[in-house]
């Protein structure tokens, strides 16, 4: 049997991904960091401490706010550049290559539902979420098409392919 011919691929948007959570992140850590800086100087006000020590814990926090967001985002970071949708003329692929090779094939005759969302930071990126719901009533027969620029021109875009597909 011949290999389908590939109409066009998606791939997700990284900064779309990354910026939010990173500010989000450094919030958290700005909101952790006041009171451990409002502790130390109530110490330092009773119990006097070197003018070195301070600036050592000073830069121990100011490494925390710029580290700690980084690593918890390599998650996202290896999941945006390990994912990629591939479109065909009958049929979806969705590939994540971490470490080994996962694939999901979807039909276009599975495809029941097209829902985008796209959030404040989306609107303001042009990026959003696509989710194909399809006859499968888990979670996982949904593909969740994550971090898409222009979400809604490829939102018309799948629903003309599975338009297409029905009428042939």
């Amino acid at each position: 049997m011949a290999e389908e011919k590939l109409l066009f691929e998606l791939d997700p948007n990284a900064i779309n991904a990354l910026l939010p959570t990173i500010l989000k992140n450094l919030f958290y850590l700005i909101l952790i960091l006041i009171p451990i800086i409002i502790i130390i100087f109530l110490i330092n006000l009773f119990f006097p401490i070197e003018l070195t020590y301070l600036l050592i814990i000073a830069s121990i926090m100011i490494l925390a706010i710029f580290i700690i967001p980084i690593i918890i985002e390599i998650k996202t970071i290896l999941k945006i550049y390990a994912t990629s949708y591939k479109f065909y003329k009958t049929h979806i692929v969705v590939v994540k290559k971490i470490f080994g090779i996962k694939t999901n094939t979807v039909p276009y005759s599975k495809i029941t539902n097209i829902n985008t969302e796209i959030s404040f930071w989306d609107r303001i990126v042009n990026c959003g979420d696509i989710i194909l719901y399809t006859a499968e009533q888990s979670e996982e027969g949904n593909i969740k098409l994550l971090y898409i620029k222009d979400p809604v021109k490829m939102e018309k875009k799948i629903h003309n392919l599975i338009l297409s597909h029905k009428k042939s």
